[in-house]
């Protein structure tokens, strides 16, 4: 089974992608990480320095399963001081 999801990337991430805002089909059974590396093509070394919010919630184990319809946005953490 197919599933629908809605994903936003910000910044530097939205060069990849070349838009913003798009629309994805996933497998049932698909994890943050797997979109992340295999959908979105990021290197899995870059992983740590992403933060994902899925409906409005902060993902912390990016093995969890996506849930169908879900609006998923992608954001780079960054530091300063």
């Amino acid at each position: 089974m197919k599933y629908t999801i809605k994903c936003e990337v910000f910044g530097a991430l939205q060069r990849k992608n070349k838009k913003n805002k798009f629309t994805l089909k996933i497998k049932e059974g698909t994890t943050y990480e797997q979109l992340l590396t295999k959908s979105l093509e990021f290197s899995p070394e870059h992983l740590s320095h992403f933060t994902v919010i899925s409906n409005s919630k902060s993902v912390g184990d990016f093995l969890e399963k996506i849930p169908n319809y879900a609006n998923i946005k992608v954001l780079m953490t960054i530091g300063g001081g």
